[in-house]
């Protein structure tokens, strides 16, 4: 009897637990899903900042020892490719240089704004799966979230950017001009920023 009476109870308790542990299974497979599709987005987009922001910095004429001591690192985490290795050459290059001829290179005068533009970053796979980042951790989640506000920041500043460069075409005097150029690069320091805060936000996701 007393058999019998524990076979039900364990019945019970199986059909109790039976959905949730479902559940939770189910959880821990569709965020693995999610993580190994998403670190290779994750990756691929860092790699692409990372040369932004060098070219941006380029462009502004603000090269620090400090910039490309962290340029040769990010490119140092990822495996060897063309446009990788010949942007690690002419990092290290400049690392040769004496503080002086890098403060010397900064002075000179910016590039010619042009048609100067940045296209705007997308997250395809993190962006369609925003309901996912409730699967991660808090810490994790924290970062995501902050990767999309600044990416969010990258893109508005873009398509700024893009308008200065039209008006700077339009106006009929050199100070107009130079107050168009000068906002534009306003626009290109503040993409820069958010593209480094954005390879921060990645780089605290994958710690």
């Amino acid at each position: 009897m007393q058999i019998e009476i524990l076979a039900v109870v364990i019945g019970w308790l199986l059909g109790i637990l039976s959905t949730p542990l479902a559940m939770y299974f189910s959880g821990i497979v569709e965020r693995r899903r999610f993580e190994d599709v998403l670190k290779e987005e994750l990756r691929e987009v860092r790699f692409r900042l990372a040369l932004s922001v060098y070219q941006l910095r380029m462009h502004l004429r603000k090269i620090d020892r400090s910039f490309l001591e962290w340029m040769v690192a990010e490119m140092n985490a990822y495996s060897d490719d063309p446009v990788r290795n010949s942007t690690l050459v002419g990092v290290r290059s400049m690392l040769r240089f004496s503080d002086a001829d890098l403060l010397a290179s900064n002075s000179e005068p910016l590039n010619p704004l042009g048609t100067k533009s940045f296209p705007k970053v997308v997250l395809p796979y993190l962006s369609s799966k925003t309901d996912a980042i409730a699967l991660l951790c808090s810490a994790k989640q924290k970062e995501l979230v902050n990767l999309l506000h600044y990416v969010e920041t990258i893109n508005v500043k873009s398509a700024e950017l893009t308008d200065w460069n039209v008006l700077s075409f339009q106006v009929d005097s050199n100070e107009n001009h130079a107050r168009a150029s000068g906002n534009a690069d306003g626009s290109i320091q503040a993409i820069s920023d958010a593209a480094e805060k954005s390879i921060g936000c990645i780089k605290n996701y994958f710690s």
